[in-house]
């Protein structure tokens, strides 16, 4: 209760009492999970201080590192990065932070996942990679990120085997399909 509710006068009272910092609740979320997933980067700051687990997932296999990107908590996000939390760790449908942080167009996330060198064409288990999900959405700003860090054009996913391209032509997305031919990589000779 003291991480959600951003009371760091508690938490470093617990840790002084040395409370389980690690200790999960019945969906398996951690102090560390709830203060990323409420943005208390101060309480993040203490936990991470205290040696708490930094990739212990909720039993959805969702990180505070994925949670702090899911919920656009860039502060937590950064702090998390800056003490080596897994960057490609997937949940268990296979969605990196990378993916999520796309998906839910949370770009300041997505700047400093690329900067800590995520797995940019990582698919999930559908074989749907970040790229391919935002040119389905029509998310150009995302896209521009993801190709802007050489996300590759040509992998083909999901069911039709389409690439970026052909998603956002499907869907309708005439400035991402336009963006997306003008980026395309020229054969060498």
């Amino acid at each position: 209760a003291a991480c959600n509710q951003g009371k760091s006068d508690c938490v470093q009272l617990l840790l002084a009492a040395n409370a389980a910092i690690d200790q999960p609740d019945n969906d398996g979320t951690t102090p560390l999970y709830t203060a990323c997933n409420q943005g208390k980067s101060d309480c993040v700051q203490l936990l991470l201080a205290a040696n708490a687990s930094i990739d212990q997932p909720d039993k959805d296999g969702v990180t505070p590192l994925y949670n702090a990107c899911n919920q656009g908590k860039s502060d937590c996000v950064q702090l998390l990065l800056a003490a080596n939390a897994a960057v490609n760790q997937p949940d268990k449908h296979g969605a990196t932070p990378l993916r999520t942080a796309s998906n839910l167009g949370k770009s300041d996330c997505v700047q400093l996942l690329l900067a800590a060198n995520s797995a940019i064409d990582q698919p999930d288990n559908d074989g749907y990679t970040p790229l391919f999900t935002v040119c389905f959405q029509g998310k150009l700003k995302q896209i521009k990120l993801l190709v802007d860090a050489r996300a590759r054009l040509d992998v083909r996913c999901g069911p039709h085997s389409w690439t970026p391209l052909a998603a956002a032509e499907a869907q309708g997305h005439s400035a991402v399909a336009a963006f997306l031919r003008s980026r395309r990589r020229r054969p060498t000779a």
